[in-house]
């Protein structure tokens, strides 16, 4: 696995972000455009990490004051640099909890998921985490308010009945 330490430049040359990653950490969305990335190979990921060390105490960081680089940490600790408190983790949670999403955030969401499906090992997983659990009263009237007034379509009624008809023929059975 190759490592490297890769730069960000502003349209002017100078450097704004340093990282160090692996494949194409560097080029990923919202990233700049190639011609203003410059990389740096290393035969090991403690090297790369070195070096991003360095270069950030190098150029500074523009939030402590000591130079012109955007990284909000001295680097070298890993994915994602930065590495939040648990009250801090809390804070954010609470900001995020119960904001409604717009219609069109909305659409593009269903957009996005339209067509996927999880693989056999996902939805084995999914289902484990799922057995067993018990809903509380207040899940149970969400769930209730949630399903109200909603109607099948025509074509799930009839793959619906069908199947409980072969459950009930297999239950029979034995």
């Amino acid at each position: 696995m190759t490592y490297y330490t890769y730069l960000w430049l502003r349209e002017d040359g100078t450097p704004y972000y340093v990282g160090k990653g692996k494949g194409d950490r560097a080029f990923r969305k919202g990233s700049p455009s190639v011609e203003r990335i410059i990389l740096q190979e290393w035969p090991s990921e403690s090297d790369a990490f070195a070096a991003e060390i360095f270069l950030i105490a190098f150029y500074g960081r523009k939030d402590n004051g000591t130079g012109i680089l955007r990284n909000l940490s001295d680097g070298g600790e890993g994915p994602g640099g930065v590495i939040f408190t648990p009250e801090w983790r809390a804070k954010l949670s609470a900001a995020k909890r119960d904001v409604p999403k717009s219609p069109e955030h909305r659409a593009r969401i269903a957009k996005g998921r339209t067509g996927k499906r999880h693989s056999a090992s996902a939805r084995a997983k999914m289902s484990a985490m799922k057995t067993g659990k018990k809903w509380t009263p207040k899940d149970r009237a969400k769930l209730s308010l949630a399903h109200r007034g909603y109607r099948h379509s025509p074509e799930t009624l009839i793959k619906l009945r069908a199947a409980w008809v072969r459950r009930k023929s297999i239950m029979q059975a034995l």
